[in-house]
């Protein structure tokens, strides 16, 4: 009907598909119409898989709460979004349906004052589509009571209506109203990270003369110098107005890499009442496609700026009078309404300096000036947003079945009114922060509350007041993480901090040698602040504050707060994916505040019984291959001597003297010993040992099954990967750890006292557990030094440094320090000390669990490979070496040369089996893709919560399917099964759907290769030669 392939039709009319995977389908058969292609091919497409199956972002993911996807993609913003081909509009109808089935839920207020029903969907809620004449693109206004208080679910509708995601996060710009032109202060261009714009400036005016340079490079610069030198500057006035207007553009390009991250992240611009010159720079970079970001004001129709004068008035009745109840079909099908742009037109403006500079140029900084009034910049809502969400007051209503108008006679109580506003922008999203030099009140307070809260802050270096200051302490905290933090932060540190600290300080020893003193005076040497407000001052108080929050905090300041400086485009910070991380820093699902003393010491006891049950598994395996390898030179000696035998036998027979003596002379000095033997005493001796060999290997196998040391082998190494997997799960948040703190405490610690007692059905008591010194267990480990190096030596097989290598670098190092030298940097060490304890990010995991891992198993392929290639010599050269006996007529002694082959065939299969080396390639190439997709996926995949889950999911299920094969185990319990069963419903099997087809193939190839090894651990056991344990080999 209306043009519908048949195929999709047919598709649709046969299956009973969810409304998110049919919206799925649909979209991707618009996208599909429009490039081109074609629709049939639609049917091979499986409807949960999305493109990079195992990044799947939570908007994307299948299930019962989903939210729908939109039609179109973010960027199909302005114009005409669709085109007017048949079967675009009879899809879209289908879509249309499709939506409905899936917002029919209630949505209430928080207050209670109106409940908004989806029977009518939006039935409080008006819309209208519309444009202003010298502003490009269509922009949108959402009319809303203010009785209603927007929840969640209702922000939800308006954005599916309006064919948007649900933003990631909202950036709010924290600045003055001063014109960007007129952004630089005297202060600041005395600061010495302004110089080399100065010096430019200068020479492009041919200006004669440098401005002093200041920083611990060079000589100090009194403040008095600095003023007179700045009082120069002063007589020049084309030289202050070049250095704006370069220091304007400089910011513009910075604000455009901000709005091009945030566009790529999925953050909208988030508005108020008032605007800063932070949306004015962003207007500025807008006609770049990478920056058009999507922005959101959010303000009161009745405010008192808007309603007292005439004309912004008649635009919003206009707007408001052209509405209706607003739907998606609505949203899609209106015509936009042409909004004059008489308020926006100079030349009708009564403001008369818009009239004669227009957006170019104004010289108020603040609402509260008189020369901004009658500005259109105060009279209106921002006029470049795209969406405007504006809540009036209704009038008294006659008849309570007629729908309510706004009361215009109504204004709220003062200009730009947040109180009359009932909304919270932490409501819709998380809230970012970028902050902008310049004279906004309060700014401090902002700051530093943005900052305690653990959000994303971005703070704008070389502009004005308190950010210049904030940045110079933000870029010295940063050094903490630098190659050499020590010999960075020395002139900031007490006297003799650097003797004290030990090769590898941590952050917060760090911190405790750093005096705030010395920090707030090296600030106030860059900065001068002699025109800031006293409240508006960094001050000791806040610098003290700012070192214990860091302190406690140190990954979330380091992940959340970012320094950038416009007139160095290339500094740390500045790029799109420093800018893209700090904005998604919230979706990492890093935890640090869950990260308390109590967490801690719960993890350090699962490294503990790590410790524990991998040094005993080593101890085990060391065992058992001491016990094989004399199992098998016990069976290569009773061959020797039954080779032997046999000729003595043969010599004997042959002998023509019935008894032959033979005499051996041992001289020793003077003297000499003579032993005197016959062959019968030969033959004697042979058949005693005879009798004692078979005894020894025989008395050998039954100590090898009485202790089961291959057996407890197995179930020891397994069950110290099982810890492994469990800590890497219980710091990433995923499941089973995925509830509040105290639930996920006691369920990590329930999973090991699990874990413990399963060692018992492989023979395992708790006193194998326990180690020689108890004091040893209790102090372990002392330092996070010794936790890294325990987990890099028995979980990555990597061995610590020598002693006379670690005192050497010791030696060099603190010489370094105590002079200063900057070379002492290349003597240290490249792995970085990680703090294992701590709450991961995916991009932790990353570098602390699958880098790793990929190493540990390169190496470990290379080492099999040379051990198997070392027996497969010994082989070929024991067999050659039996075949030449044979061919010189001394095939008496084949048998020997058959026993050392035999000797390297055992070793091979209990040192390096087939499938070990199988496990191993399997594995390194699951992890080289897994590394791949990773590196080709954005930040924003990075950061889904569906992304750290199959991380997380996929490299533990691999990291068992490894060790299973490397132990032999094939029957260990899985902790994951058995609480599957523990907690599943028994229901009725369900019938075979499509749906449910499609969710059992869900997962990518490298998941459904890891079900395989899976299956794998439920083999039947079967036992290899000497008594080791195997399985079939899994398959990865």
């Amino acid at each position: 009907e209306g043009g519908v392939p048949a195929c999709f039709a047919n598709v649709l009319d046969g299956t009973a598909l969810s409304p998110a995977t049919s919206m799925r389908i649909i979209r991707r058969a618009l996208r599909s119409e429009q490039n081109g292609g074609n629709a049939a091919q639609l049917l091979d497409i499986d409807p949960a898989e999305t493109p990079g199956s195992w990044l799947l972002s939570p908007q994307e993911e299948v299930g019962h709460h989903d939210s729908i996807t939109p039609l179109v993609g973010d960027g199909e913003r302005h114009g005409n979004m669709f085109g007017t081909h048949p079967q675009e509009d009879a899809l879209r109808e289908l879509a249309f349906k499709f939506k409905a089935a899936g917002l029919q839920k209630d949505t209430q207020s928080l207050d209670g004052t109106v409940s908004t029903q989806t029977g009518g969907k939006f039935a409080e809620l008006r819309y209208t589509k519309f444009k202003i004449a010298g502003f490009s693109g269509d922009k949108h206004v959402v009319f809303v009571p203010d009785n209603i208080k927007l929840s969640l679910p209702v922000l939800e509708q308006v954005c599916c209506a309006l064919d948007r995601d649900m933003p990631g996060m909202l950036l709010c710009g924290m600045s003055s109203m001063s014109h960007p032109g007129n952004l630089s202060t005297p202060q600041l261009r005395s600061s010495p990270g302004f110089q080399e714009l100065m010096e430019d400036a200068r020479n492009s005016m041919g200006i004669k003369g440098d401005l002093p340079r200041h920083g611990f490079c060079g000589p100090k610069v009194e403040a008095s110098s600095q003023l007179s030198s700045e009082a120069e500057v002063v007589d020049n006035k084309g030289l202050i107005d070049t250095a704006n207007r370069v220091l304007e553009k400089r910011v513009s390009a910075a604000i455009g890499n901000i709005a091009h991250a945030a566009r790529w992240t999925n953050v909208w611009i988030f508005s108020g009442p008032q605007v800063t010159n932070f949306e004015v720079f962003l207007h500025q970079c807008r006609e770049s496609p990478e920056s058009d970001v999507f922005h959101m004001v959010v303000g009161h129709m009745q405010d008192k700026a808007y309603t007292e004068t005439e004309t912004p008035r008649n635009l919003l009745k206009y707007l408001f009078d052209n509405s209706q109840v607003m739907s998606a079909e609505h949203v899609l099908k209106a015509n936009p309404v042409n909004l004059q742009n008489d308020l926006w037109n100079p030349a009708r403006s009564p403001h008369r300096e818009f009239a004669e500079h227009g957006f170019e140029r104004w010289s108020f900084e603040s609402y509260n000036d008189e020369r901004s009034k009658g500005h259109p910049i105060t009279q209106w809502p921002w006029p470049h947003a795209d969406l405007l969400l504006l809540f009036y007051r209704e009038e008294s209503p006659l008849d309570t079945n007629s729908a309510c108008g706004p009361d215009w006679d109504y204004a709220t109580k003062k200009k730009y009114d947040w109180d009359a506003i009932p909304f919270s922008p932490e409501e819709l999203a998380p809230v970012g922060y970028v902050f902008i030099g310049g004279n906004e009140l309060n700014m401090k307070r902002k700051l530093v509350q943005a900052v305690r809260m653990g959000s994303p802050v971005i703070i704008m270096d070389n502009t004005p007041n308190l950010p210049k200051q904030m940045s110079i302490f933000v870029r010295l905290i940063q050094k903490l993480w630098g190659r050499d933090p020590v010999n960075d932060l020395r002139l900031f540190m007490t006297e003799g901090a650097n003797a004290k600290l030990g090769r590898k300080p941590s952050v917060a020893d760090l911190l405790e040698a750093v005096l705030p003193s010395k920090i707030i005076h090296h600030i106030e040497e860059l900065f001068d602040t002699s025109g800031m407000e006293d409240s508006e001052r960094l001050t000791l108080s806040d610098v003290v504050g700012l070192i214990e929050l860091v302190k406690r905090r140190p990954q979330t300041f380091r992940d959340r707060v970012c320094v950038v400086d416009p007139l160095r485009p290339h500094s740390n910070g500045h790029g799109s994916n420093d800018l893209m991380s700090v904005m998604s820093s919230h979706k990492t699902g890093f935890r640090e505040t869950d990260s308390t003393v109590f967490h801690k010491s719960l993890v350090l006891k699962g490294w503990r019984l790590h410790r524990r049950l991998a040094r005993r598994a080593k101890q085990l395996r060391n065992q058992g291959t001491a016990l094989v390898m004399c199992i098998a030179f016990v069976m290569i000696i009773n061959t020797c001597l039954s080779v032997l035998l046999v000729c003595a036998h043969i010599e004997k027979s042959q002998a023509r003297i019935k008894e032959l003596a033979y005499n051996l002379t041992l001289p020793v000095t003077s003297d000499s010993f003579e032993v005197s033997f016959t062959m019968s005493d030969t033959l004697q001796s042979l058949h005693m040992l005879m009798l004692v060999f078979p005894i020894l290997a025989g008395l050998l196998h039954t100590i090898q099954g009485h202790f089961q040391l291959a057996q407890k082998y197995s179930g020891m190494h397994m069950a110290a990967n099982q810890v492994v997997t469990e800590i890497h799960r219980f710091l990433m948040g995923v499941a089973p750890y995925k509830q509040n703190p105290g639930d996920n405490q006691r369920k990590f610690v329930s999973r090991l006292q699990e874990l413990v007692k399963n060692l018992s059905l492989y023979g395992v008591r708790e006193d194998d557990l326990m180690e020689d010194s108890v004091s040893a267990i209790d102090d372990f480990p002392q330092s996070a030094e010794a936790l890294d190096q325990h987990v890099r030596q028995y979980v990555y097989n990597m061995q610590p440094e020598g002693q006379c290598s670690r005192r050497f670098r010791d030696i060099m190092v603190s010489l370094g320090r105590c002079t200063g030298a900057s070379w002492t940097q290349l003597l240290g060490d490249v792995h970085e000390t990680r703090d294992l304890t701590a709450p991961l990010t995916a991009e932790k995991y990353m570098e602390v669990r699958v880098l790793p891992m990929r190493k540990f198993y390169y190496d470990q392929m290379h080492k099999m490979h040379k051990v198997r290639i070392t027996l497969y010599v010994l082989l070929a050269v024991s067999l050659s070496a039996g075949a030449a006996l044979g061919a010189s007529g001394f095939s008496l002694w084949i048998p020997v040369a058959l026993s050392v082959a035999t000797f390297a065939t055992t070793m091979m299969q209990w040192l390096v089996p087939s499938e070990n080396l199988s496990a191993v390639q399997s594995a390194m190439t699951t992890l080289n893709n897994l590394d791949l997709r990773w590196q080709g996926s954005d930040i924003k995949e990075h950061r889904s919560e569906v992304t750290r889950h199959r991380l997380v999911q996929t490299t533990e299920r691999l990291a068992w399917a490894v060790e299973s094969s490397f132990s032999g185990c094939a029957t260990f319990p899985d902790l994951d099964q058995d609480e599957e069963l523990k907690t599943a419903p028994v229901v009725s099997p369900e019938p075979a759907s499509p749906r449910n087809h499609c969710r059992s193939f869900e997962v990518s190839g490298s998941r459904r290769s890891l079900s395989r090894s899976s299956s794998a651990r439920a083999s039947p056991q079967v036992m290899t030669p000497y008594g080791r344990p195997g399985t079939m080999t899994p398959l990865l």
